[in-house]
């Protein structure tokens, strides 16, 4: 079995924002930004894995820098922790904008997957090389990791029981469902839609119903810890059931429940639940207030607003976290 330090998974992906990556107003659009990180994370591990990887899991994620067209990002991935058919990754996206090409990049999301080595039938397979820390500020990084899959684990310990979960809230009143079918573009082997194309369509959906409610231009802000249940096959119908969960004074949080549909048979399954954060903007990109509000009205509506705001503490908190990659260590954990 191979023995590779985290410093010797890294790999890096460059990109130029086109305008064909960005919203109306310029900015990178957040969807594109998740396929890029999604991407990223696929590569590094697929090498550890010597083979074809899912993602299983994605930890919450904020956007704390604006990327702009003609900007250059930088991604660099590592696998922190290997399991017996798990692997643990974080990607790390800097941004370079065109005036300052001189100065360092600027940090603007950190992203933390989890990934699944599978064979040839999408069946977990053993991971066939083993990640090592090589100095204590890299143990530091592993055990990080190993918390976050313990923290995942309590999360999805009814997955079988959520996986059949697809009910839906009826009586709310700022609501979007979007649906269509997946095809063989999207994805990346075999006939499992890529996580990176799902995150993509979930922004573009949320982004439209956050646009109508706003009445104005929204940016991605942030996305909550998500898990995924059950793939979507090509064949097969993707439904994103959305709704405007939270109001801030600019901000708002959006709720999403994704299902896959065997269009033959009828059948659905849950794949995976989100809850996304935009913020109204004006044309200078600058926060500005919601024109439109509403109140909480029925028990359901309240109940959803409860946890809403208690997610709202949990994403400050987490902007006040300090992020570890391999390549801060200081120089005397630098081989």
């Amino acid at each position: 079995m191979q023995t590779l330090s985290i410093r010797d998974t890294r790999t890096e992906l460059i990109r130029f924002v086109f305008p064909r990556n960005a919203n109306p107003r310029g900015y990178l659009y957040g969807g594109q930004m998740m396929y890029w990180i999604v991407e990223t994370g696929m590569l590094s591990a697929s090498r550890v894995a010597r083979g074809p990887v899912v993602l299983a899991s994605m930890e919450s994620l904020d956007f704390v820098e604006p990327v702009q067209i003609g900007d250059v990002l930088l991604f660099r991935a590592y696998v922190e922790a290997v399991g017996k058919t798990s692997m643990e990754v974080a990607v790390f996206a800097e941004v370079r904008h065109p005036e300052r090409q001189h100065e360092r990049g600027v940090l603007c999301t950190v992203a933390y997957l989890t990934y699944v080595a599978v064979d040839e039938d999408h069946h977990p397979r053993p991971v066939p090389t083993k990640v090592v820390a090589l100095d204590p500020y890299e143990d530091r990084i592993m055990q990080a990791a190993l918390e976050r899959r313990e923290q995942r684990a309590s999360r999805i310990a009814d997955r079988k029981e959520r996986l059949r979960d697809v009910r839906l809230r009826t009586r709310l009143r700022h609501t979007l469902d979007y649906v269509r079918l997946v095809f063989p573009d999207d994805t990346v082997f075999g006939n499992i839609m890529f996580a990176g194309k799902l995150l993509f369509e979930l922004d573009q959906a949320a982004s439209i119903l956050a646009m109508r409610f706003a009445q104005g231009g929204v940016v991605t802000a942030s996305v909550d810890a998500m898990d995924f249940y059950a793939p979507i096959r090509v064949g097969h119908a993707l439904h994103i059931k959305l709704a405007v969960n939270y109001l801030g004074r600019s901000s708002m949080e959006i709720g999403a429940k994704i299902l896959g549909e065997n269009p033959a048979t009828g059948e659905l399954l849950h794949t995976a639940t989100s809850f996304l954060t935009f913020v109204h903007v004006d044309e200078q990109g600058h926060p500005v207030a919601l024109k439109k509000r509403f109140v909480p009205e029925t028990e359901e509506e309240k109940e959803i607003w409860e946890q809403a705001e208690a997610r709202k503490q949990m994403r400050l908190a987490r902007r006040r976290q300090r992020f570890f990659s391999p390549e801060d260590a200081p120089p005397s954990s630098a081989r």
